[in-house]
């Protein structure tokens, strides 16, 4: 058994990238042209601005009808519901009437002082969000990243326990940037029984080491998809506060960078899983310059234009820890 491996990147409209000129053939293409280009160069992306708003549903069925019928999908999680601080602004225009005016008046949100029917408010407007994407077969999963500040404390568990259901019935992934939840070979065993439980991807991830917020690059198979976010290596930028996201994550991969995951992607896919494998690197055109190395690495890859079907359901497959690498 063979499984699927899809190689894109987190984000299509990036304003360097745009900038840049190198990407797409005119810098004057609408959005809905240059996801549509997009999608002759890669099978899969990452939609980022989910994660700052809940995307509108006019917006969402564009990104549908731009699209051929195999392209997927992974969606970020808006901030509110990984924890992040919102500006309450952001909030969906459906659920801000139901926040106390003190709240609304703050330049950002903490997740504890949001009302709990504000919260459930806001999981069904983002559910419904993704619905246009899930209906027409092009949803992969929804991208949990959650802060630093998410500890691997009992509260947090709990949260994690309730995700893959508040979710539903869309599939989830978890990033964590915290490294109490792969401090060792202990906290990885209870993380990734306790994400296997749940039925929740873990979010294998490259990126800086030896930070409060880094955590090493296992990767380990807890659910439907194998997903991977590649950050790039830049130590300079990881946790820098104020720094714009292709300041932060500008890094240009060497080709024997990327071959580290190789073995490690084919393992996956001798085992019969779904591997997304996305790039996150996004100053100028990093992102599509990475990631058109990767699918060098691993000709396994789909092709844009070869993509079969938009992704199915089932257990991870049975495979062991795969080894930690520097």
């Amino acid at each position: 058994m063979t499984g699927r491996l899809l190689i894109g990147t987190c984000s299509w409209a990036d304003r360097s990238l745009i900038d840049c000129g190198r990407f797409y053939p005119k810098k004057t293409m609408s959005s809905r042209e240059r996801l549509a280009f997009y999608a002759t160069q890669f099978p899969f992306v990452e939609i980022d601005s989910s994660y700052y708003a809940v995307p509108q549903l006019p917006h969402v069925q564009s990104w549908v009808e731009a699209t051929p019928p195999a392209f997927v999908f992974d969606m970020k999680a808006y901030g509110l519901l990984t924890q992040h601080l919102v500006q309450p602004q952001t909030l969906p225009p459906g659920v801000r009437g139901l926040m106390p005016p003190g709240l609304m008046a703050r330049d950002r949100l903490p997740y504890a002082t949001v009302p709990a029917e504000v919260v459930d408010a806001v999981w069904d407007e983002f559910k419904g969000a993704a619905a246009p994407l899930a209906d027409a077969g092009k949803l992969g999963v929804l991208v949990f990243q959650f802060p630093p500040r998410f500890d691997a404390d009992d509260e947090q568990r709990g949260y994690l326990e309730r995700l893959a259901e508040r979710a539903a019935p869309h599939r989830v992934a978890v990033e964590f940037r915290n490294h109490g939840w792969l401090a060792d070979a202990t906290a990885q065993r209870e993380t990734f029984a306790l994400l296997k439980a749940g039925g929740l991807s873990y979010v294998a991830v490259d990126e800086p080491q030896g930070f409060e917020s880094s955590v090493p690059p296992v990767l380990q198979p807890t659910g439907p998809v194998a997903v991977i976010r590649l950050h790039g290596r830049n130590r300079g930028t990881w946790e820098r506060s104020g720094r714009s996201a292709s300041d932060r994550f500008d890094y240009v991969y060497q080709r024997d960078q990327l071959a580290e995951w190789v073995p490690r992607v084919r393992e996956l896919l001798a085992a019969g899983a779904e591997v997304h494998l996305s790039v996150n690197t996004n100053k100028d055109d990093q992102g599509p310059v990475n990631a058109r190395t990767l699918m060098e690495l691993l000709p396994e890859a789909e092709a844009a234009a070869d993509t079969q079907g938009g992704g199915g359901d089932g257990e991870p497959p049975a495979i062991g820890q795969l080894p930690l690498f520097g």
